[in-house]
């Protein structure tokens, strides 16, 4: 349902976040992606065996997971996707309009959906593992989609017919939090996992010679769980990882940081850069709430502009919003209170260019 918070104010980092709008998702919020006017939320829940709902257990218990697609405007629901449907743990957009979601999804598969005015229609389905799908990522020009697993492997498929391309059984030795394909150069991906290594691929290269470049240590033997290429910088790469830092690395010298780090209350969950000024990093901090920080001169280094704390739980999924209207217009999603949030700064100094 609508929340009715529209226009309340919160500290934010020594600055003000005005709450624009906000949404409950029914079950627990983990992902976020726009495109065009519309916002995809990906949620996911254990249906326990007494019909209660919960997050944790293994066993008999089945996952279950909807997609909500908002109104950017005013996060009014579109569509919903959620019969017989598992949990869903990422998501993106694709299509040249925009109207084709990429799930990653509890059960171990992939599976398209397309969009329309008012219905989301399951198109295909592939069934990869008995695991889950934890992360997804594409590149629609090198017609690639990327997924990591619970299992520690990284798999990547023909985005048009789900055909598999590639496959790295064991590329982490716990579960592989995030892959992420660099649009820099398009056979390349990188993948975090809990073992606590950052790894390169090459994915013309058979996944059995082991990755093209390795940090086995990126986070303090933490795990990695976001990826992002720093468009700031042509061989750049920004990690997050559980000990709460954001790394900067030199995909050529993998294994030496480029930067000082920055330190945050929680573990960034996802980085994402600013569209229109790469400078603008949102971030979802997990039990910290969600942060908007500026890259320095030459885009190093970092500040805080804003640390929002309007979120009950976990803060997984962010995106940048309606970049026109107000440059630092963002969503965050968080878990257990299953909540959709659109704030933006009120210091209109520190909007992009």
């Amino acid at each position: 349902m609508i929340g009715s918070a529209w226009g309340r104010s919160l500290t934010c980092g020594g600055r003000m976040a005005r709450l624009r709008a906000s949404y409950d998702s029914v079950l627990c919020a983990d992902s976020l992606e726009i495109r065009n006017n519309r916002l995809a939320v990906g949620c996911y829940e254990l249906e326990k065996q007494d019909g209660s709902s919960g997050t944790a257990g293994i066993g008999s218990e089945r996952r279950k997971g909807c997609v909500w697609i908002l109104d950017k405007q005013d996060l009014k629901p579109l569509s919903v996707w959620k019969h017989e449907s598992p949990g869903v743990l990422d998501l993106r957009w694709s299509g040249e309009s925009g109207d084709v979601l990429i799930l990653a999804c509890a059960d171990g598969s992939v599976r398209v959906l397309g969009h329309s005015e008012s219905t989301l229609e399951e198109k295909h389905t592939l069934h990869l593992e008995n695991s889950l799908t934890l992360s997804v990522d594409l590149n629609e020009e090198a017609a690639d989609v990327v997924l990591s697993f619970s299992t520690g492997s990284v798999r990547a498929l023909d985005l048009n017919t789900l055909e598999p391309k590639w496959q790295a059984e064991n590329a982490h030795s716990y579960e592989a939090w995030v892959v992420t394909l660099d649009p820099r150069h398009t056979s390349v991906a990188f993948s975090g996992g809990d073992d606590g290594s950052l790894n390169l691929w090459d994915l013309r290269c058979s996944a059995d010679l082991g990755p093209v470049a390795a940090h086995a240590g990126a986070h303090q033997a933490s795990g990695v769980i976001s990826v992002q290429p720093d468009p700031l910088h042509d061989n750049g790469i920004l990690t997050g990882g559980y000990d709460d830092h954001i790394r900067f690395f030199d995909m050529r010298s993998l294994k030496r940081s480029t930067e000082t780090p920055i330190e945050l209350e929680g573990g960034p969950w996802r980085i994402k850069c600013h569209p229109d000024d790469p400078r603008y990093i949102l971030v979802p901090a997990m039990y910290a709430g969600a942060y908007i920080l500026k890259r320095g001169d030459g885009g190093y280094g970092g500040n805080q502009v804003c640390h929002y704390s309007g979120h009950q739980s976990i803060a997984y999924g962010a995106c940048w919003m309606d970049r026109k209207v107000d440059p630092l217009s963002v969503a965050t999603c968080s878990f257990y209170d299953h909540a959709v949030h659109v704030w933006s700064t009120k210091n209109r100094d520190e909007s992009p260019a």
